[in-house]
């Protein structure tokens, strides 16, 4: 088998941002319905100058407009990306976990065995 999964003939940016949303949306959507007590965190790096994190940052606002309180959205700048493939280093994932972290430890009731805010 041979997958071009990189190219999109004839599609705007604004298609391409539109479809990207609508899977994020669908993939949450779905999440929530196996999951519906779980918090969910929509994280993303401020690669492509920004425009990751306004993707998914749209995707966070779409949720709580259609009433998903149980979503977070945690923006995460200024990585090293230094790990393979333009991947983030280990300094990297560090500072994302501590970020993570600290998102979940402001949502009440986060570590309290049994239930899920």
């Amino acid at each position: 088998s041979v997958v071009n999964a990189g190219d999109f003939d004839g599609a705007t940016r604004a298609e391409l941002h539109a479809a990207y949303q609508a899977g994020y949306v669908a993939y949450v959507t779905q999440l929530r319905s196996r999951h519906p007590g779980a918090h969910v965190v929509l994280w993303a790096t401020d690669g492509a100058n920004g425009e990751i994190a306004a993707a998914v940052r749209k995707v966070h606002v779409q949720l709580q407009a259609a009433g998903d309180s149980r979503v977070s959205f945690m923006p995460v700048g200024a990585l090293e990306m230094k790990g393979c493939h333009w991947h983030p280093s280990v300094a990297d994932d560090a500072r994302i976990a501590q970020q993570l972290v600290e998102l979940i430890d402001g949502l009440p009731g986060a570590w309290d065995r049994g239930t899920a805010p």
